[in-house]
């Protein structure tokens, strides 16, 4: 489907947001989706974050570093998880200007046995994944000033 569509700027699949859904998408397949669609900048979609949802963030870099430049907010329904930092990891990781992050939303799932218990799970992921898009960012700085350093014959410590 990706492949079809290298110019798709907004995907939403409606018919994955419900909570009793037994179709997801997986990260890999978001991955897929994300590098055959460069212009895409906003997902509906729901997944099963089975692969990343871990109480511990892997030191290997996902994806061989691969980071979509253009999506700027997702949605993800009634997707389910466990653990806020391996999610948020991801996330951060693949999507570095991804701005807006919602799932649980509370119009259209308030009052469901999982509410309360996801929707505090995502609303931690958004802050930990601003955090880390942040941390990123600083981390980003001080290298290109290390290198301008150093071009210049300063050296740094």
């Amino acid at each position: 489907m990706a492949e079809a569509w290298p110019l798709l700027e907004d995907l939403a699949i409606f018919g994955e947001f419900s909570i009793s859904s037994p179709r997801y998408i997986t990260p890999n397949g978001l991955v897929s989706l994300l590098k055959h669609c460069p212009r895409l900048s906003s997902i509906r979609i729901a997944m099963d974050w089975s692969a990343v949802d871990r109480p511990d963030v892997s030191p290997d870099i996902p994806y061989e570093g691969f980071a979509h430049k253009a999506l700027k907010r997702a949605v993800f329904g009634a997707s389910k998880i466990r653990n806020v930092a391996g999610v948020a990891a991801f996330i951060s990781a693949i999507a570095p200007k991804l701005h807006t992050i919602a799932a649980w939303d509370s119009k259209l799932h308030y009052g469901g046995e999982d509410y309360e218990k996801y929707s505090n799970k995502w609303k931690n992921v958004v802050h930990l994944v601003k955090v880390l898009l942040m941390v990123r960012e600083q981390e980003r700085r001080k290298m290109l000033r290390t290198i301008g350093s150093t071009a210049n014959g300063e050296v740094g410590s």
